[in-house]
């Protein structure tokens, strides 16, 4: 039965990971906009798969990487593809996203979702709120659509110049400057004026290039680079401006001209040829497929879904006692399958970023999830006390909830500042103060569940004793104590190395000694008796506020040296989590239901 179940189970896990792969296969879609996936480019200075930056344009102008056109789905790709081919078009499209209630009632919407004409046709008003003084979530929603306004025009020209026919457009281009080469040696050689006839046409073209050039230079993170030439990337505005360019390069560039022409004529047979060119065969490399592959994956959904699904067991196991060992294999299963998958994407990020596992507040929130569900099952498996699964479960499924919907930032794989930008350190610093985060986070779920199954279930076999749980948080404490330690001394040298002082009373070095000084006390009235196993939990269960405050609570603050993770408008999300913490921490004093265990 055990082994019947356990092959369901993953049989199920490979169905939820193959989820794209089959949505591929069975899509009624006219033209496979997949196969183009993994053309490479760069974005923001790192070279990737053109999904990955289509993903994370999305994601910027939307807040995730698929909107609904006409309650169709419309994935990253399709979307940018068909936005670089067709950017008229694009501009009805409703993928420009606010949640601000002011700004929507300004350019009169439904909902969050705005087309970039919504926004023209209210961009006067728009500007002068933006322009103005005051500070206010409005001001900063107003600035926020313009500065999507700027990047939709910077986008629109990434793979190819032109707003008609954009392979008319370089044909028109290339002749002009050989027609005004030509003039200009054979007037050389009549010794007269070049006629400016000639001349106009090749003049009219590189103002509109040059044009663009400067215009993208405004916002370099958002742009978009195609086409590599002498191992340096370009725009198709840069590839067109560009002396001496490679007979391949020019190549390339006029052929996914005529691509994005096909497709926006609708003419999919001509435009699958684009797949079949040399140069795109040959600019693939490894780390490109491998980031595509990846993407495709999806692992992020995956892993979410699994370890759903794992603490959907776990709580079944506790409601029905008939069933709890089959519940719990199962459970343990899918949780061994998560860990192993989430295990996987950092090593994933790794291999392609060529960095530590740790370089942005995206990773580290990934990475110390990933810890946390790792430790809880190493303890359920070696004590037989699935409490520590259950919390374990919790956290790495709440770690990728919150990475997935972290405010947009740039690429997820982007590094930090460049006064960071170090292997040595981001793994002997960030890495090891992650390790305690894991901890501590392991440590007061663990508590929390006891908590709640004092007050609500404690007649449940599956939750250990609040005595036993009381000394499994305390060693879990004591590791998060060592990391948390070791991690804010390796981040005093650091900042000695990098500012010239140890230490500066900065928002993000408060927080880090407020988490050491509460882990030191909690241990120490342990350890000294001064307070009961109940109260203990309840103190744990504080360490997942101060953690949360320390490690997200000053990034909204947006002061300090460490600028890195900076962001606005979760104040509402953290307050929630510090007031259900608040709550189950009053269940120490709640009498219970039943018998404790």
């Amino acid at each position: 039965m055990k082994n019947f179940l356990a092959i369901l189970c993953f049989a199920f896990c490979v169905l939820i990971l193959s989820k794209n792969f089959l949505m591929q296969e069975f899509s009624n879609a006219e033209f496979d906009y997949s196969k183009y996936s993994s053309i490479p480019v760069n974005k923001a200075g790192r070279v990737m798969p053109l999904e990955s930056a289509s993903n994370d344009m999305l994601r910027f102008f939307s807040g995730k990487a698929s909107y609904k056109d006409f309650g169709r789905k419309v994935n990253s790709i399709e979307w940018f593809l068909n936005f670089s081919a067709d950017a008229e078009s694009a501009k009805n499209q409703k993928f420009f996203r606010t949640t601000n209630r002011d700004l929507q009632k300004l350019l009169g919407i439904k909902g969050m979702y705005y087309s970039y004409n919504d926004l023209l046709s209210k961009l006067d008003e728009v500007e002068k709120i933006a322009d103005s003084n005051q500070q206010s979530v409005y001001v900063d929603a107003a600035y926020e659509s313009l500065q999507k306004l700027e990047t939709f025009e910077i986008l629109k020209s990434s793979l190819a110049y032109g707003s008609e026919s954009k392979s008319q457009f370089a044909d028109d281009w290339y002749e002009s400057v050989r027609l005004a080469k030509e003039e200009i040696l054979k007037a050389n050689a009549e010794n007269r004026e070049p006629s400016n006839d000639v001349l106009i046409k090749a003049s009219d073209n590189l103002k509109k290039i040059t044009k663009q050039i400067e215009f993208e230079k405004m916002r370099t993170n958002s742009v978009i680079r195609s086409f590599e030439d002498n191992n340096i990337f370009l725009t198709s505005s840069e590839a067109l401006h560009k002396r001496n360019l490679s007979e391949e390069t020019k190549a390339y560039l006029k052929s996914f001209a005529k691509f994005l022409d096909n497709l926006k004529s609708k003419k999919f047979k001509d435009a699958s040829g684009f797949i079949n060119s040399e140069t795109f065969k040959n600019s693939k490399n490894f780390r490109i497929q491998f980031e595509n592959i990846i993407n495709k994956l999806d692992i992020n959904f995956a892993g979410t879904a699994i370890y759903g699904i794992s603490f959907l067991l776990f709580l079944f196991a506790y409601a029905f006692e008939k069933q709890r060992k089959n519940l719990i294999h199962c459970a343990m299963i899918f949780l061994f399958v998560a860990v192993c998958l989430h295990g996987f994407a950092i090593l994933a990020r790794c291999i392609i970023q060529m960095r530590p596992p740790v370089t942005n507040l995206y990773s580290s929130v990934f990475f110390a999830g990933w810890g946390a569900a790792l430790l809880g099952y190493i303890m359920a498996k070696s004590k037989s006390k699935y409490i520590y699964s259950l919390s374990g479960t919790l956290t790495g499924f709440a770690s990728l909830i919150v990475a997935m919907n972290l405010p947009y930032s740039g690429d997820d794989m982007g590094m930090m500042n460049a006064v960071l930008n170090s292997n040595f350190w981001l793994t002997a610093h960030v890495a090891t103060i992650m390790i305690g985060y894991c901890a501590i986070f392991l440590g007061g779920f663990t508590a929390a569940i006891r908590l709640i199954s004092i007050a609500f279930a404690s007649k449940y076999c599956l939750v250990s004793s609040t005595k036993e749980c009381a000394k499994s948080v305390y060693v879990i404490l004591s590791i998060a104590l060592l990391f948390t330690f070791i991690g804010t001394m390796l981040g005093g040298v650091w900042a000695d190395l990098s500012w010239g002082r140890f230490w500066g009373w900065d928002p993000k070095e408060n927080g880090a000694l407020m988490i050491v000084l509460w882990c030191s006390a909690a241990l120490h009235c342990k350890l000294a008796k001064m307070i009961s196993d109940r109260a203990f939990l309840a103190f744990a269960v504080l360490g997942n506020i101060i953690c949360a405050w320390a490690w997200f609570g000053v990034n909204m603050l947006g002061i300090g040296l460490h600028s890195y993770g900076f962001f606005q408008g979760k104040w509402f999300w953290l307050l929630t989590f510090v007031a259900s913490q608040v709550l189950i921490m009053t269940f120490a004093f709640v009498k219970e239901s039943g018998k404790e265990k």
